[in-house]
């Protein structure tokens, strides 16, 4: 078994169609990971009650919804997921300094109801996205990704989240940008035997963590294993 502070830097993502699929994913894998992940499918598909069930089988919940709206829209959205009792909480970073700003207010405001204020994650640049990407959305043409993750981060931190959610190939250079006291967190791990799917700027678990990142998160590469334990275990080594 590897050490528990490492296990404790893993999020898995419960990217389930319903709620029976999580739960037995959670039932495999136990508290190996640090956290599970809550994201938009099924949150959409169960709402608040996958939030509960991860909760009250003693894990630690990181919901990745990517809120991205105005100001208000977020807060009103912020303060409710925040009662439910969530660790971690992903907001766009690209939705401004009033919308982040707000967001954060509502976070404190929500955790009076659950004990505790999540920290919120700004989302710089989807790990689903490269350059081409961007420039076909006409977002900072003719800079590099990683120049816009930093500005992105920048402003997140300045505007009160808590950390930040970013690639691991842009992770050092963040890091660099924003300090030791913020969180990274980095999605789209894939270790040396998993397929890349639908990601772009993917990195192996051990390059996340050498690049300084906090917390990545693994996905199929362990849950739609034959024996998700197995490989969650292959993953650690």
């Amino acid at each position: 078994m590897p050490p528990r502070d490492n296990l404790r830097r893993v999020i898995i993502a419960l990217d389930t169609p319903d709620l029976a699929r999580a739960e037995r994913l959670m039932e495999a894998l136990g508290d190996r990971p640090g956290y599970y992940k809550v994201g938009l499918e099924l949150f959409a598909a169960e709402g608040p009650a996958a939030v509960r069930a991860v909760r009250d089988r003693g894990h630690r919940v990181f919901l990745d919804l990517k809120l991205h709206d105005i100001p208000e829209t977020v807060a009103r959205a912020t303060r409710a997921v925040t009662r439910l009792g969530v660790d971690l909480l992903t907001v766009h970073a690209a939705g401004g300094p009033a919308m982040l700003q707000a967001a954060a207010t509502a976070a404190q405001e929500g955790a009076d109801g659950a004990g505790y204020a999540p920290t919120l994650l700004g989302v710089t640049i989807l790990t689903s996205l490269d350059r081409t990407d961007l420039d076909a959305v006409g977002l900072a043409p003719g800079r590099r990704v990683n120049d816009v993750v930093v500005d992105l981060g920048r402003m997140a931190i300045d505007s009160g989240c808590g950390g930040l959610i970013a690639a691991g190939s842009d992770a050092r250079v963040l890091r660099a940008a924003v300090g030791s006291d913020a969180k990274i967190v980095t999605p789209g791990v894939r270790p040396v035997w998993a397929a890349a799917q639908d990601q772009k700027r993917i990195v192996t678990p051990a390059a996340a963590f050498a690049a300084g990142v906090d917390y990545v998160v693994v996905g199929r590469a362990v849950t739609a294993a034959p024996d998700p334990a197995g490989a969650f275990e292959r993953l650690m080594e």
